[in-house]
């Protein structure tokens, strides 16, 4: 369950950073380790839970980290009102945003199925 609610605030984050930069209206930008899921994936009781799996390094790792640091960059243009001006860079950034979703998502599913028959602990 704590996964599928990791998947929806991260949709949100991702559709609120859309609406940012077609506003062009700034928001905050968060980092992986400062988001719910991110807190979650570094917590103690879920790093002895699940820090054994391959999975869960590589979206600790390399995934959310990613989604992240996509969605911020492409915030950026919202400080200075250019996202207009860099389209097709932002464009990019977003592909990127939803390349790193769909494999974060898929890797979590992969995570589950895995946990289960093969807990860490």
């Amino acid at each position: 369950m704590y996964l599928d609610l990791a998947k929806l605030a991260h949709l949100v984050y991702k559709l609120n950073a859309y609406e940012a930069v077609v506003e062009e209206k700034e928001i905050p930008q968060v980092d992986h380790l400062q988001c719910d899921f991110g807190k979650w994936l570094n917590d103690e009781n879920t790093i002895q839970k699940l820090g054994c799996l391959p999975e869960y390094k590589e979206i600790k790792n390399k995934y959310h980290p990613a989604i992240h640091n996509y969605t911020n960059q492409a915030l950026e243009c919202t400080k200075d009102k250019t996202c207009i001006k860099r389209k097709d860079e932002i464009i990019e950034l977003f592909k990127n945003v939803d390349k790193n979703s769909t494999a974060l998502s898929q890797t979590m599913e992969k995570l589950f199925e895995d946990y289960t028959q093969h807990p860490c602990q």
